[in-house]
């Protein structure tokens, strides 16, 4: 949040973080989806002046494939070290005998984002059906007229 030093007024602006994911199909005469995947991991680390700094994982992929195949999409790494110093006060100041009163830990995490997406092709009747067949504890809410994919993450 900025104020304008013009009018005085706060000005507000959304950041959006968070897993998204673009996908853009296109369905080829013989068949085959060519589809365009801009998959994207964001997170907020911290703030500089009351604004976020978000970190940010992207990777964008162009994938062929044939109706009801299943596309894995990862390589989206995170990799972070810590390190945490303990110690009493006064004694871990020590020049020399402070290092028995010291405790010094470290600690690694890496995490991967990996995306399962399927993509189907149907008319817009015979989507349901479509769905229903390669995920039958899937309920539909939305039908479109030339693709549509499922996401799990």
């Amino acid at each position: 949040m900025t104020v304008n030093q013009q009018t005085g007024f706060p000005t507000v602006s959304n950041v959006n973080v968070g897993v998204q994911l673009r996908v853009t199909p296109t369905i080829g005469d013989d068949g085959g989806i060519t589809a365009e995947f801009h998959p994207e991991y964001s997170e907020i680390i911290g703030f500089n002046a009351s604004f976020p700094i978000i970190a940010n994982r992207k990777v964008d992929a162009v994938l062929r494939v044939r109706d009801g195949e299943t596309i894995v999409l990862g390589g989206l790494f995170e990799d972070t070290s810590s390190e945490t110093i303990s110690k009493l006060p006064f004694l871990g100041d020590i020049p020399i005998l402070g290092q028995f009163f010291r405790n010094k830990a470290t600690a690694r995490q890496r995490d991967e984002v990996v995306f399962l997406i399927t993509l189907i092709f149907s008319t817009r009747t015979g989507l349901k059906a479509a769905i229903d067949a390669h995920y039958p504890l899937l309920s539909v809410q939305k039908e479109t007229r030339t693709a549509t994919y499922v996401v799990w993450w």
